[in-house]
């Protein structure tokens, strides 16, 4: 006979008792539950490190291949600013 789980749930202090619409109804001891709990996290802690250690070397990956880029557009801005201030200043001494 299969049970079908309710939403009906009596906690009481030590003891969590589950109501089933089969009968008996299943009894679940607190030291179950800590021992589940305890594998839920467990796992929930390999994958926090998993998806940390994921991001963190996609972030690296990230800004390796942004720095070059940004590093020849600063370059092209600065070395067209030093060509506009020396065309500026030859054409002003020209003038004079």
């Amino acid at each position: 006979m299969a049970c079908v789980y309710t939403d009906v749930t009596d906690i009481r202090p030590g003891l969590m008792t589950a109501f089933y619409t089969a009968k008996p109804a299943l009894v679940v001891s607190r030291q179950h539950m800590v021992e589940q709990e305890d594998g839920e996290e467990f796992v929930l802690d390999i994958v926090n490190e998993i998806v940390e250690s994921t991001m963190r070397v996609l972030h690296d990956k990230y800004i390796v291949s942004q720095t070059l880029p940004y590093t020849i557009q600063e370059t092209k801005n600065l070395l067209l600013q030093i060509i506009e201030v020396k065309c500026t200043s030859c054409m002003h001494e020209r003038k004079l």
